[in-house]
């Protein structure tokens, strides 16, 4: 197969331009890698950036054309980008007759949609999960009103094919809801398997009672439904207690002004640390220093930075929303209901020395649940090749 792809850079700048490692998003990474070194399917793909015209250039001849598109604000630069990345995939469409399918990454499925009317090849789109039943189901929108836009003109029109990471977020459900016939495939991330095997190498954490201190670490963006903020309330709580207690926040994002006043406002400063974003190399050296990862977002949490914290031995903290819950419950993990801090400071208290087994029976159930990538990727082929198949 051979595929024209439409995509934003995401994270990847640091990979694609200075050939560096991705701080995130290694699903891109990994998917680009995989196809760029296959024997047997290639791809063409178009981004946009704002300062850079460049190709680079995979082991089986695959490319990525990086386009300049001189506009600073990233989200209007993504706006327009949709009408200037269609242009530029349709002068490759019209060189190459080779293409057997158009592959639009988020809110650009649409283009590879329209693309694949018109041009008639298959059409696939590819969603990295949504909060967009999360924000149906509470008839508000959040902050990126275009994103969700866009994601549901995915859900009511989609491609012939959408692969949605199955993230935990119920985007089974909003695709039910409004196009119940259209062929999804939720899919779970793989997992590097060399971080794998180094994160499983790490001693699994055992919290003796009266530790000296209980450090805890929470890897995650900087925004509004991450909810560092209840991370801040229950370390506050530990503190009130009597217990010593540390958090580390990993991370960037617009929430970082109003997180630093709410630790000064609940006297953390000298329990509480931003540390800024870190790379996937240094996830298993970061992991290895805390005792307890935290993951308490608003409409799931799972995800890469989970199994990460899982696989590492950490105890892991987490919040009952989404599909949280079945993968980890009371067995393997600290749960928290609603938004009830004062329950979870009872449960950690009270669970201190059932640390290890919990963390264990966490490392347990995620090594046994995700593939490695080559396998999930592969699982990702098959079902693209299998389109003819469904009609």
């Amino acid at each position: 197969m051979k595929f024209l792809i439409v995509s934003d850079i995401f994270s990847l700048e640091s990979w694609l331009i200075d050939g560096n490692e991705p701080e995130i998003m290694p699903a891109v990474y990994e998917f680009y890698n995989f196809l760029g070194n296959h024997c047997e399917h290639t791809f063409d793909a178009v981004i946009a950036h704002p300062s850079v015209n460049k190709v680079v250039e995979f082991p089986n001849g695959s490319k990525v054309y990086i386009h300049k598109l001189k506009v600073p604000v990233y989200y209007i630069r993504k706006f327009i980008s949709l009408p200037f990345l269609k242009r530029k995939a349709k002068k490759l469409l019209k060189k190459n007759l080779d293409y057997t399918h158009v592959y639009g990454m988020t809110i650009y499925a649409n283009v590879a949609r329209e693309l694949g009317v018109e041009y008639n090849l298959k059409s696939v789109g590819r969603l990295f999960g949504s909060l967009i039943w999360d924000v149906l189901k509470k008839g508000r929108w959040l902050k990126s009103k275009t994103r969700f836009h866009y994601q549901l003109r995915e859900i009511k029109n989609p491609c012939e094919l959408t692969i949605c990471t199955e993230d935990g977020t119920e985007f089974d459900k909003a695709i039910n809801k409004y196009s119940p016939r259209s062929k999804v495939h939720l899919l779970y991330n793989g997992v590097n398997q060399k971080l794998k095997e180094k994160l499983t190498s790490i001693p699994v954490i055992k919290i003796i009672d009266g530790a000296n201190e209980i450090k805890f670490c929470y890897i995650a963006r900087l925004t509004h439904w991450k909810r560092q903020d209840l991370a801040l309330d229950i370390i506050a709580k530990l503190k009130a207690n009597g217990l010593k207690v540390s958090l580390d926040i990993y991370g960037k994002g617009e929430e970082e002004f109003r997180i630093r006043n709410r630790i000064i406002k609940l006297n953390l400063s000298e329990e509480v640390s931003i540390k800024g974003s870190i790379s996937h190399a240094q996830v298993s050296s970061v992991l290895s220093e805390y005792q307890v990862a935290m993951f308490l977002y608003d409409a799931s949490n799972l995800g890469n930075a989970m199994w990460e914290a899982a696989l590492s031995g950490r105890l892991i903290l987490t919040r009952d929303t989404g599909k949280t819950t079945n993968i980890f419950n009371k067995k393997n993990a600290i749960i928290m209901f609603d938004e009830n801090t004062d329950q979870v400071v009872r449960d950690i208290l009270e669970l201190v020395n059932h640390s290890f087994t919990l963390a264990q029976e966490s490392r347990r159930t995620i090594y046994s649940l995700l593939p490695n990538w080559q396998d999930r990727l592969e699982e990702e082929m098959r079902l693209i090749s299998c389109m003819n198949l469904y009609e």
